[in-house]
């Protein structure tokens, strides 16, 4: 019985040192992750569903990657992630974004264990409404800044079908600015100094808006009186503090509508092709008004010439051509065949006229215009030396599909160069790259780089399809976590409608109406050899536009005071990795016309939407866009990305045939990729106390069997 005592003594004492060893365990693994987590054992921490996880290379490549956090807040990254450092960022409605910086990731391996604990954001809603008629306003965008300045540039709430909006996301305790960003056919308006506490709600921040004003016309040839096309307006009121812009519709006509207080404005015609700038000054416009402004534009004088190569008498392409009266002034490229031809902003006047090509230019100046008629044969020879070159082409594919942007590098013994695939996976290299043999490289992120060697190479002529078949290299893996100490505060946001009034943008930043009367010095004209100047334009001065920007299309019919509703919705053509298309459907400020190089690419865990969206540098971009179930072969939830950063401003909602999928962004030009993925569901494994409790009982209950078998054999 003695010995019976002792070994249930020992039966307890394994029971402790089981629960010991495993709390151990805990604080053990804790300390091994501390490095690459933020996660802290705590009873109260509660997990984050939905949480938007992001991997972002930091050195060493170019990867990136995502996943959404399951019930449980776990998430896994599997795809895209090469060998190197990366920030893994959580993101979820009703929290602070939390980044994990200095995540080693090896392709091919596991990192795990990288948990993040979120803190909970403060939130404000509100209400939009017609200040005259109290209608709710659906759609406006609203922005939370810091009133200090710092931190964040700013987070968006959008309002719902009711007028409605909350901004939940990223706002820590602090005092904020909120202010109206966005609303077709009335005045933005700010509410300064509102406070914010994390984890409760600042209500009712309410925004009456006033109507604009609207001014809208029609701009014509003024000798045939024809409606001219795709002209750029822009209204701009006496001290500058308030700007809008229209593009003339197939009717002639545009119209500005939103952010047009009562006033005195200038409408300016700026750069329209073939016509002379023209400003209609003192529009005086009234508030839920709407005012005409017609313009009828006078044709510009014309210049037109050839560049040639003095050297060897050939046309020289891409030479940029300045012409200048300080009154007027235009410009042009030449093309293919060396001839260009400047059509726009010249009035009747004298000229210097230039052209420039890399380190020599020429001048002439004394050209002679009259506004509406063609000055031809101005034309140029200028001293450039080429070195002959062997020209390399070939396309770069994977699985049938073209690879973009892969980097593509040529080394020998008659020189070297290098250039990047096209859209197609095309690539061409064709100067640089004198008779010898050379060793060719392509590199591209998400595959295992390739090598040709022994490419041979003769000086002017081609050395084609030297083409490359990649494979998808291994991706590395980051799982773990996203935890908080307490649940979001905030009921999920009402999603975006998916069909949302489309205002005309207005920039951020007021752009300088009328570009400087010489954008580039002209060099004094002298018998005697010219010394190169220190700077030569390889390109158009930013102050010339290229282009007419783009802007939403004005209405068909004359506008009212009441902005118009939304536009009919667009069609853009997305293609598939096999070759077939899909029609996908665009509202919003970013019209189908912005969207370009639609392709929709299954990946082993993922669909990929992708696509080119441009406009007006500096105006805020919002797009609503309606993806058919039956295209995405993979994945279930969609996130997207800017030019590879996951979107600060972005949601979703489905139904049994579409996915509609929103987004804002600051314009220029950016890359837009939809990702799907399927949130996967990590294994879950007993925690180690609990696992060590079970070790301890298997061990306990063992050694109570041994006891009665020895008590059995006693007796």
């Amino acid at each position: 019985m003695h010995k019976n005592r002792i070994i249930a003594n020992l039966l307890i004492i394994i029971l402790i040192i089981g629960v010991i060893a495993g709390i151990s365990t805990t604080a053990f693994r804790s300390s091994l992750n501390n490095e690459t987590s933020q996660f802290v054992a705590a009873a109260t921490n509660v997990p984050v569903p939905g949480a938007s996880v992001s991997a972002s290379a930091t050195s060493g490549n170019s990867g990136s990657g995502s996943a959404i956090a399951n019930a449980q807040g776990q998430y896994s990254i599997t795809s895209f992630l090469d060998t190197g450092n990366y920030s893994v960022t959580a993101s979820a409605p009703g929290f602070i974004d939390q980044q994990v910086d200095n995540v080693a990731v090896t392709a091919g391996a596991q990192t795990s264990n990288v948990n993040i604990v979120m803190s909970v954001s403060g939130g404000i809603s509100g209400r939009i409404t017609d200040a005259v008629s109290g209608s709710p306003l659906p759609g406006v965008i609203v922005n939370a800044y810091n009133a200090t300045g710092s931190g964040t540039s700013g987070q968006y709430g959008f309002t719902d079908a009711n007028g409605n909006y909350q901004i939940i996301q990223n706002l820590p305790t602090g005092t904020y600015n909120v202010t109206i960003v966005f609303a077709t056919g009335y005045i933005y308006k700010t509410v300064s100094s509102v406070s914010v506490t994390a984890g409760a709600m600042t209500s009712n921040m309410n925004f009456a808006l006033a109507r604009s004003g609207v001014i809208t016309g029609t701009v014509t040839d003024s000798v045939s009186h024809a409606v001219l096309q795709g002209i750029f307006v822009e209204g701009i009121n006496a001290t500058g503090s308030f700007t809008a812009y229209a593009t003339t519709n197939s009717s002639g006509q545009y119209t500005m509508n939103t952010n047009i207080p009562a006033g005195t404005y200038n409408v300016t015609v700026l750069f329209p092709t073939g016509y002379l700038v023209k400003t209609a000054s003192g529009i005086s416009v009234t508030a839920d008004q709407t005012t005409i402004a017609n313009l009828a534009l006078d044709p510009s004088g014309v210049i037109s010439g050839r560049v040639t190569n003095s050297a060897n008498g050939l046309p020289i392409s891409g030479a940029y051509i300045l012409v200048n009266s300080g009154s007027f002034y235009g410009s042009a490229s030449t093309d293919a065949t060396g001839n260009y031809n400047v059509s726009t902003g010249l009035g009747t006047g004298t000229y210097t006229v230039t052209a420039y090509y890399g380190t020599s230019f020429t001048t002439n100046p004394s050209v002679s215009v009259v506004a509406g008629q063609v000055t031809p044969n101005i034309s140029f020879q200028l001293t450039v030396v080429v070195t002959p070159s062997g020209i390399i082409s070939g396309r770069v594919t994977s699985s049938g599909v073209p690879v973009d942007s892969a980097y593509v590098t040529v080394q020998g013994t008659g020189g070297s160069n290098s250039n990047y695939t096209d859209s197609n996976g095309n690539y061409i290299i064709s100067s640089g790259l004198g008779t010898g043999s050379y060793t060719v490289n392509v590199t591209a992120t998400g595959y295992v780089s390739q090598q040709q060697t022994g490419v041979s190479v003769t000086i002017n002529q081609v050395t084609a399809n030297i083409n490359f078949v990649l494979a998808a290299a291994p991706s590395g893996s980051i799982s773990g976590q996203i935890l908080s100490s307490q649940t979001s505060p905030f009921p999920t946001p009402t999603p975006v409608p998916t069909a949302t009034p489309t205002p005309t943008p207005v920039p951020t930043a007021t752009p300088t109406p009328t570009p400087s009367p010489t954008p580039v010095p002209t060099p004094t004209p002298s018998p005697s050899p010219t010394p190169t100047p220190t700077a030569v334009p390889t390109a158009v001065p930013t102050a010339v536009p290229t282009a007419i920007p783009t802007s939403s299309p004005a209405p068909t019919t004359k506008p009212v005071a009441t902005p118009s509703p939304t536009p009919s919705p667009t069609t853009v053509i997305a293609t598939t990795g096999t070759g077939t298309t899909v029609d996908l459907t665009v509202s919003g400020n970013i019209t189908g016309s912005q969207i370009s190089n639609v392709t929709i690419a299954k990946g082993a865990n993922e669909t990929t939407v992708s696509f080119t969206a441009t406009g007006q540098s500096g105006t805020t971009g919002f797009s609503n866009m309606t993806i058919p179930k039956s295209a995405i072969a993979v994945g279930t939830t969609p996130k997207i990305y800017i030019d590879n950063q996951l979107a600060a401003n972005q949601g979703y909602t489905q139904d049994a045939n579409n996915y509609y999928v929103w987004y804002t962004t600051q314009f220029s030009t950016h890359q837009i990729s939809i990702v799907f993925t399927t949130s996967s569901s990590i294994p879950e494994f007993p925690s180690p106390v609990i696992l060590s409790l079970l070790i301890a009982l298997v061990v306990a209950a063992l050694a109570a069997l041994f006891l009665r078998k020895r008590e059995t054999e006693k007796t």
